[in-house]
């Protein structure tokens, strides 16, 4: 992994844990940055904006959903398939609970926002 792709993944952390404590609103570059013990100038070397930072960490959290239920339906199919992949992803561990805290944030806020509306759709 380049370091470029380590200190995204690094704020997408950092950005996830705020985001579960705080919510988006909490959200903010500032405190993104504090939670690094960085400057929001780092931030804005890898990340555009706000807006761009928050869609790496939308899609970064569907991400692992994937991988968790990809994980969960190796050597089933049909119905219970199916099944193990929805259990797989249910807020059971510490990780999966920042998960959906973090994703119903972002529905939430997508309401009224037509780019995160359409990320999620993606």
């Amino acid at each position: 992994m380049d370091k470029q792709t380590q200190w995204r993944s690094k704020v997408a952390r950092a950005a996830l844990g705020l985001i579960s404590r705080e919510g988006l609103k909490g959200a903010s570059l500032r405190a993104i940055a504090r939670e690094l013990d960085s400057t929001t100038g780092v931030l804005t070397h890898y990340f555009r904006n706000k807006e761009e930072l928050l869609l790496f960490v939308l899609e970064t959290i569907m991400t692992r959903l994937a991988e968790i239920m990809v994980q969960a339906a190796v050597d089933t199919q049909g119905l219970e398939r199916l099944k193990v992949m929805m259990l797989a992803i249910l807020p059971t561990t510490p990780e999966l609970v920042t998960i959906w805290r973090v994703w119903l944030a972002f529905v939430g806020a997508a309401l009224g926002d037509n780019g995160l509306v359409e990320e999620h759709k993606r």
